[in-house]
């Protein structure tokens, strides 16, 4: 059967995907996670972290720092 590409993204495979936080980029092997942050129409690495929770939170710190009170935060009550 034919499908089209949204109901491609619906299947299980890609809504596992959706998982990682914004700012966060996954890596199959190893296992790992990079952060960046866009800042003056530029990318800024934060490094590779062993989990998505660490990741996560230093892409918090650099928000805060960067954007201040208008930035997207991963964990915004913390």
């Amino acid at each position: 059967r034919d499908v089209t590409g949204v109901q491609t993204c619906a299947l299980p495979i890609y809504a596992a995907k959706a998982k990682v936080k914004s700012g966060i980029k996954s890596y199959s092997y190893p296992v790992k996670y990079s952060a960046i942050i866009s800042f003056n129409k530029k990318k800024h690495f934060l490094g590779y972290f062993k989990s998505e929770i660490e990741a996560a939170e230093a892409y918090d710190i650099a928000a805060k720092k960067l954007h201040g009170e208008f930035a997207k935060l991963n964990f915004p009550n913390t």
